[in-house]
């Protein structure tokens, strides 16, 4: 790669974070302090460089931080007597805790809107990597998934499937490769979700059961070992002998709480 990750950043999101920028000093000089916020960090990283570019070049006419002990000092600063004009502050970062620090929100697009036209931003990748003759494998159906893995995985993730496409279909010639590559990273992407969905699932149904348990009017530790020795017989439909290894129970003591099961009340509360 010829530039650094946030010059790249930069060159694909530079022209609509000029007209951002170009916002929040505009509303800086007006006497407001702000906090400017992303969705995602390579927007940050590339609104911090042009920053710099801007004040290297003596036209940025505010201060801006990156963290809120810097921020605290700054205005902390500002409270005491002058001595000279005053700059705006503008904190450029994490969000901030409300009320603390008086600043007025100001928040940056999403990549796909910074972005614009895919095509074009597909092409300055490639001009970054010196991958410009391979251009012509990215036709309609490949824009189109490369669209959806910007959308669901990110900056960083859609830069590193430009340069993969480039290699399967345009280095190697196999376009089915790098269109089974592209729906890959999209069923990967649909089962992370999935699993975490699960999760949440399970951690709902652990806090539901602690809960109901806890306020059981009763032997807590019964209800508890009657429930284990319901569910694997009755649930998962496993014989005694089979129940008494997978609790390390009796097969009589596996018996006893399965009758009592019934009294406890396990049974609507593990199958209604």
């Amino acid at each position: 790669m010829n530039v650094s990750r946030a010059q790249l950043y930069l060159s694909l999101l530079g022209p609509q974070l000029v007209f951002h920028l170009e916002e929040i000093q505009d509303i800086a000089c007006q006497g407001f302090d702000l906090q400017v916020s992303a969705p995602a960090a390579p927007i940050l990283e590339a609104l911090l460089l042009l920053c710099a570019e801007w004040q290297e070049a003596g036209k940025l006419e505010f201060l801006y931080v990156t963290t809120q002990e810097a921020l605290h000092e700054l205005q902390g600063s500002s409270e005491k007597e002058p001595t000279g004009p005053v700059q705006p502050l503008v904190y450029i970062g994490d969000p901030l805790p409300l009320g603390k620090f008086f600043l007025v929100p100001y928040k940056l697009p999403p990549v796909s809107t910074l972005l614009g036209n895919l095509p074009k931003a597909i092409l300055a990748v490639l001009k970054s990597f010196d991958l410009v003759m391979y251009m012509d494998v990215f036709d309609g159906p490949m824009v189109k998934r490369l669209k959806r893995v910007l959308d669901n995985d990110g900056l960083d993730v859609f830069l590193d499937a430009v340069v993969q496409v480039a290699f399967l279909a345009g280095f190697r010639g196999e376009v089915s490769c790098a269109l089974r590559y592209l729906d890959e990273l999209h069923v990967k992407r649909h089962l992370a979700s999935l699993q975490t969905a699960q999760k949440s699932e399970l951690k709902k149904c652990v806090h539901s059961v602690f809960n109901h348990v806890l306020k059981y009017q009763g032997d807590s530790y019964e209800f508890i070992k009657a429930s284990f020795c319901y569910f694997v017989l009755s649930r998962e439909g496993h014989n005694f002998s089979r129940a008494s290894k997978i609790l390390n129970l009796s097969r009589t003591t596996i018996q006893q709480y399965a009758k009592r099961a019934q009294h406890l009340g396990v049974r609507p509360f593990l199958f209604d």
